[in-house]
This record gives C-alpha cells, sequence and structure tokens, in this order.
C-alpha cells in the first residue's frame, strides 16, 4: 500500500486466493484467484479492479466445475453535492452459465446512482444487465431498471414513487428450456410518520406482466406504536 500515491489518499495492490470444498465428498465447490488493486481519493472515490485468472465454481454436486476468467472494475464516487452518491461495477470475460454447466462470453453490469437536484425531492436510479452469449447469440439476457423518486412534502410527511422495469430471456438449446419473461410495476405512496413507532400509508401499484396480465390494487396501512396509543386513550398511564 502506499499513502498517499498522487491524486490517491491510498493505493492498494491485492493478491487474493480462496478455496471451499466439501467436507464430506472432498469435491471443490469453489475455488478462485485475483490480482488488481484499490484506492481511494477526494470525492469519497473508491476505485478497484483487476483479473481473475482462475475462478472456478460448481452450481450442483457432481456438476462440473467451471473455470471463469474475467475482468472487474468498480468505481464508487461522490460527483458533487447535489449528486452524493454514484456506484457502479462491471464484470467481463468467460463466465459461469450455471443453469447450462458451461462457461460463455458474457458480462455482469450494475449502475446505482442517488440524486438531489432539489431540497425536497431525492432521486434514486439503478440499472443492472447480464448477458451470456453461445455461437454468437445472446443464450441468456437479463435487465433491471429502478427509479425511486422521494418528494417532501414537510417533516412528518412524504410522496414516494416507484417505477420498475424487468425483462428476462433464455434460449431453448440441448437440456435446457427457454423462457421470455417481461414485467413492469409502478406504485405511489404517501406517508404520514407521528413517530418511528406510529405510521399511515395510502398509496397503490400497477403491475403488467408479459403483454395479457395486468393488475391494480390499492391499499391503506397502518402501523401502530402501542405504547403511544396507550398514552392517548389512557393519559398519565
Amino acid at each position: 500500500a502506499w499513502r498517499p500515491l498522487g491524486p490517491f489518499n491510498e493505493f492498494w495492490l491485492n493478491l487474493r486466493a480462496s478455496r471451499t470444498t466439501d467436507r464430506r465428498s472432498g469435491e471443490v465447490i469453489e475455488q478462485s484467484l485475483f490480482t488488481g488493486f484499490w484506492s481511494s481519493g477526494a470525492r469519497n472515490l473508491e476505485w478497484s479492479g483487476g483479473l481473475y485468472p482462475l475462478a472456478q465454481t460448481r452450481s450442483a454436486p457432481g456438476a462440473p466445475l467451471l473455470s471463469q476468467h474475467y475482468a472487474n472494475v468498480g468505481v464508487v464516487v461522490t460527483p458533487a453535492p447535489w449528486f452524493p452518491l454514484l456506484d457502479t461495477s462491471l464484470n467481463i470475460g468467460r463466465l459461469a452459465d450455471t443453469v447450462a454447466n458451461e462457461v460463455r462470453p458474457g458480462l455482469r453490469f450494475n449502475v446505482s446512482a442517488r440524486l438531489r437536484p432539489l431540497a425536497p425531492l431525492e432521486l434514486e436510479p439503478s440499472l443492472s444487465l447480464a448477458w451470456l452469449r453461445k455461437d454468437g447469440q445472446r443464450a441468456y439476457d437479463e435487465s433491471a431498471a429502478q427509479l425511486l423518486g422521494v418528494w417532501h412534502l414537510g417533516p412528518r410527511s412524504n410522496l414516494r414513487a416507484i417505477v420498475q422495469r424487468s425483462r428476462l430471456l433464455r434460449l431453448d438449446e440441448p437440456g435446457v428450456s427457454g423462457f421470455r419473461d417481461a414485467q413492469d410495476v409502478s406504485s405511489l405512496t404517501w406517508t404520514w410518520r407521528q413517530s418511528a413507532g406510529t405510521v399511515l400509508y395510502v398509496g397503490g401499484t400497477h403491475t403488467r406482466s408479459g403483454t395479457a396480465t395486468r393488475s391494480s390494487e390499492a391499499f391503506v396501512k397502518l402501523q401502530l406504536d402501542i405504547d403511544e396509543a396507550r398514552a392517548v386513550v389512557l393519559p398519565g398511564s
């Protein structure tokens, strides 16, 4: 480790190895070797990355040991006072398809953020992607996105909206059944908080699955602190 090193408060070079075996059968469940770096800096920066030249995993007893080889990079930072958090990570290379029990070219990507564009408004968008290729096409493709927004109406109440969208696709292949799934969910909730224990929620949700299935729901939920309620009904008790 170096403290400091150029623009970094800390800069580490790392080498990690791990191995997990089944105590009864002796089978290797997981073993990996990682070499890379981790650093920290201004604006709450944490930047890391490296290579997994060996990352073997077994999906089930008796299943083959899948040998992955991939690169990893991740960044956490506070870009600005109104943008207090950006968190992103990427794995790319040859990754395990634990359903087909094969290693395939692919990636896993995640990014999330916290935004405060206005004093009463908080936004938290997030996105995750994952795919695996076989014979030049995506045998597995998954994505999920969410946007959370909170408008603070005052010290005791807020309005919360959530929009979610997910997509999942797997192609047919020998020994693996293909499927396709898609879902969209949205909700709006008004919250009034008397205390940490007494909270009232009023809202609704709408869900769409595939192209044909839709459902909507309205709800009222009261969370009540018994000691507080008793103090109102029986003053001085």
